[in-house]
């Protein structure tokens, strides 16, 4: 099977939906499984940058695929995943 087009969701021609169009094809799937969450579409694309930056994908590929031209706001995607270090050393009692 090849690629036929250069967009995730192509119409059967291999062009591009609007937005209103794949708004509405997204509502209307959240409709037939009864989801009642305020889940937006977009949440799905910054899970998928979550999941990446958990994998170690490196940031910048990140940024490119999510077509960000500012890393800053990349970082607000994967923020959360990456945490910081504490440098705060702690004994715990099971281990010597």
């Amino acid at each position: 099977m090849g690629l036929i087009s250069q967009f995730v969701f192509p119409t059967q021609k291999g062009g591009a939906y609007t937005r209103s169009c794949l708004g509405s094809m997204w509502d209307r799937a959240k409709e037939r499984i009864g989801m009642k969450d305020d889940v937006v579409f977009r949440d799905i694309r910054a899970l998928a940058a979550r999941d990446a930056a958990r994998r170690g994908e490196n940031r910048s590929d990140i940024q490119k695929r999510l077509v960000h031209t500012s890393g800053k706001t990349t970082d607000i995607y994967i923020k959360e995943v990456i945490a910081d270090v504490s440098e705060i050393p702690m004994s715990l009692p099971w281990i010597k």
